[in-house]
Parts: C-alpha cells; structure tokens; sequence
C-alpha cells in the first residue's frame, strides 16, 4: 500500500518481444532472417549443412576451399571472406591471423 504523497509501485512491464533474426549475408537476400518464418530458418539450416563430399582430411586444400567458395557464392558470404580487399579462399597464405581477427572486428559492428 502507498503512503501518503507517495504513487503505488507499478507492476514490471514483461520485456518486448525480441524476434530471433540475422542480416545479411544469407542466399541472395538482403533482408533480416527472421527465424519465426519457416523459410528464413531453412535458408539457415541450409547454411549450416555440411558441404558436398568427403569431409576434409587435411589433404587437397585446393579442392576443399573450391567447395567453400561454392557456397560462399551461394549464400553470399564473399564479402565476409574478403580481407583488405584479398578472398580469403585464395590468398589464405598471404593474410595474416591478426588481419583477420581486425576484419571481423571491424565486420561485426555494421550490424550486417
């Protein structure tokens, strides 16, 4: 019960709802994933099957990262394996881990 001059405590409001989503990059759509939907969540689950063939066994790295590429065109990840302005999948040798690292710092806030 309040006191004099003072207002009743309000009951807490419940969170707004928060709908699960990622931006861009994902198969050709610019548009936030809401996973809600049934299509933008297998669009995700797409993605995250493993690619075509035998598993890497840590031979024929060419072929592998030719897999890689293939999807990445697909779901068009390009821009996030693009590193100073190198693709990652073909100048693996040349970019450094801190590079990386920097990238996706710098990848990370556009909030895409």
């Amino acid at each position: 019960m309040a006191q004099q001059g003072q207002l009743p405590q309000q009951p807490p409001q419940p969170p707004a709802a928060v709908l699960p989503f990622c931006l861009a990059p994902a198969y050709n759509n610019r548009a936030p994933l809401n996973y809600n939907e049934r299509r933008d969540a297998q669009v995700y689950y797409k993605g995250c099957e493993a690619l075509e063939g035998d598993p890497y066994n840590g031979k024929g790295l060419p072929e592998f990262l030719a897999r890689i590429a293939t999807k990445a065109r697909q779901f068009e990840w390009m821009e996030i394996l693009t590193i100073d302005n190198k693709n990652f999948l073909v100048n693996y040798a040349n970019i450094t881990a801190a590079q990386v690292r920097q990238a996706a710092m710098d990848y990370q806030p556009q909030n895409d």
